[in-house]
């Protein structure tokens, strides 16, 4: 039974997470949502979905005239942001199989139910899926396999019940750390049980402290029933911390196998409540990128402006003689454009006319569409080329884990042979 003390001091029972952990960013229905609005986080797209909403308004109003079809700019548009949206798909995609992998990995757990016990004295065990594991369950773990969950040392292959791990995948360290068996003996020093065989039937409570980030800390107590039913005896509790705590993505090392008491899983592990959500990543160059499009739109604001100041110096002086355009229709010289003028006429405005100016020099940041469909061709390329990786094989490749980022490999200037998966 799992209970769990609320804040007012009671006691409730309460259902904890299952051990599967999702690192995927997206999800089926919040898709289409998010990555729209990941794409218009680049200054660019909003720039030219501005443009476009302004070519709609020019086109099927009479605000102002639109000197080009909207079509030429929601096109290029649309196929930039398809194209940047499929790179995102597909990235995520390959976290959701990531996960699923590791959700699917293969663990040994003690029965539920008491069972004989086998020729070798370990006690009957079955295989399970990581993402099945719960609280309470008693995990067997072998050498160089990756802990599936947090869970109390109980006993391992050494005489002393003690066990090395490395936690490189938790804090960097790859120096191993020596973790110490619960203090489960009859006098509170050494270890109860010296195989799974020893825990069939096992009756035990752990009250330990709420999940929590902090890796360095853990505090609880195992309630230990007495061996003998019939005996009136009390329970021993015994005292566990930090040293008896195996973290969820630490790797067992130098001991042949180990046993553990789960008490955390899923999200409620630390490793992952230490952990952030997918980040949006913007590559260096991309930053550049949106601070220099600032300047273009200065530029390009500035030159409207002059171009307007232009325009209507020049219309002033020469008003007289645009009866082609409706300007001055009434003296014309022709009384078919003053038949045909009455019913358009309608003079732009200068704000009109700014607007008519702004979108005749969108082509400003025109360079800004081809740069989503290089960068994906560039993170297709890069892995084969053969300059690249020391020891460039079919099998063993270079990969990018977050292909938006690759251009910043642009700023690198020597790579560092020790620091080559082949040369480790």
């Amino acid at each position: 039974m799992h209970v769990r003390t609320t804040k007012d001091g009671k006691k409730r029972r309460f259902r904890y997470p299952d051990n599967s952990v999702s690192t995927a960013k997206y999800n089926i229905f919040t898709f289409l949502p998010r990555a729209l609005f990941e794409q218009f986080r680049r200054l660019a797209n909003i720039y030219f979905l501005v443009v476009t909403v302004l070519m709609l308004i020019g086109t099927y109003s009479d605000l102002y005239q639109s000197p080009l079809t909207p079509f030429t700019t929601l096109f290029p548009l649309i196929v930039v942001l398809a194209v940047t949206m499929g790179k995102e798909a597909f990235e995520d995609f390959k976290r959701h199989t990531a996960d699923q992998n590791t959700n699917n990995r293969a663990a040994r757990v003690l029965r539920l139910v008491s069972t004989p016990v086998t020729n070798n004295g370990e006690g009957e065990l079955e295989e399970v899926f990581w993402k099945n594991i719960g609280v309470g369950r008693i995990v067997k773990v072998l050498d160089k396999e990756e802990i599936p969950a947090d869970m109390i040392l109980l006993t391992s292959s050494e005489p002393s019940g003690n066990c090395c791990i490395e936690t490189s995948n938790i804090d960097g360290e790859t120096n191993l750390k020596i973790k110490e068996a619960a203090r489960t003996g009859e006098n509170g020093c050494g270890r109860a049980f010296v195989t799974a065989a020893d825990l069939q039937g096992w009756e035990a409570a752990v009250e330990c402290e709420a999940p929590n980030s902090r890796i360095h800390t853990f505090t609880g107590t195992l309630q230990l029933a007495p061996k003998d039913r019939n005996q009136e005896q009390q329970q021993r509790r015994v005292g566990v911390n930090q040293a008896n705590l195996l973290l969820r993505g630490s790797r067992l090392r130098n001991t042949k196998w180990a046993l553990g008491l789960v008490v955390y899983t899923g999200y409620d592990t630390k490793i992952v409540m230490n952990s952030r959500a997918a980040p949006s990543k913007l590559s260096t160059i991309e930053v550049t990128t949106n601070r220099l499009l600032y300047l273009i739109l200065g530029m390009q604001i500035l030159l409207v402006s002059v171009t307007l100041g232009a325009y209507l110096v020049w219309t002033d002086a020469n008003e007289s003689q645009l009866h082609y355009l409706c300007m001055d229709y009434l003296g014309g010289p022709s009384a078919f454009l003053r038949m045909n003028c009455q019913a358009t006429a309608k003079e732009a405005s200068e704000l009109g006319m700014w607007v008519t100016f702004l979108l005749l020099y969108n082509n400003f940041g025109a360079f800004l569409r081809g740069r989503e469909g290089g960068r994906v061709w560039l993170a297709h390329l890069c892995p084969w080329d053969r300059d690249f990786y020391p020891t460039f094989s079919i099998r063993s490749h270079p990969s990018f884990h977050t292909p938006s980022l690759h251009p910043s490999l642009l700023s690198i200037y020597t790579p560092f042979p020790s620091t080559w998966p082949s040369e480790r």
